[in-house]
């Protein structure tokens, strides 16, 4: 529950400079710019899961809190930067439309987008260290192996 919260954590951040920066560049919403606080919410705590879920799966392999931290960052870092940075070019082509709520939502969930990422890069790492560095490996919640799962009821069904 506790990497649930820090990740649901920092996307709040995330919505937070979101709405400063949607203050600061464009100072109003409209009824289809409104929507982007749904989408930061869908698209935004993708960032935090790939993130927490690679700094488990290594604590469970055996490293400690710091070097699970780092060999996630460079895991799964430039990913996750990657991702985000391609979402939020693609609503920011929307900006280059002449419709106005369409343009206005197409910043500002590109720009929101950018801000989700930048807070699950540099603020999740932080408060997991804060929060795992005295705990053991064994006290860490295990991931659902829901790819199991589906392989084997692919398998299981393989000539449907």
């Amino acid at each position: 529950m506790r990497h649930a919260l820090l990740a649901c954590g920092v996307l709040l951040l995330g919505m937070a400079w979101s709405f400063a920066f949607v203050t600061l560049v464009v100072g109003h919403l409209n009824i289809l710019s409104a929507a982007f606080a749904v989408i930061l919410i869908g698209l935004g705590i993708d960032f935090g899961i790939h993130y927490v879920s690679r700094y488990l799966r290594l604590r469970k392999l055996g490293h400690d809190c710091r070097g699970a931290l780092i060999t996630t960052a460079a895991d799964v870092g430039p990913s996750v930067v990657t991702g985000g940075v391609t979402t939020a070019a693609a609503f920011l082509m929307a900006g280059l439309t002449e419709f106005t709520g369409v343009r206005e939502l197409g910043i500002i969930a590109g720009g929101g987008i950018l801000l989700c990422v930048t807070a699950a890069v540099v603020v999740l790492p932080p408060l997991i260290l804060m929060s795992d560095e005295k705990r053991p490996a064994a006290d860490l919640p295990a991931i659902l192996p829901a790819a199991r799962w589906q392989s084997e009821a692919l398998l299981a069904y393989r000539r449907a």
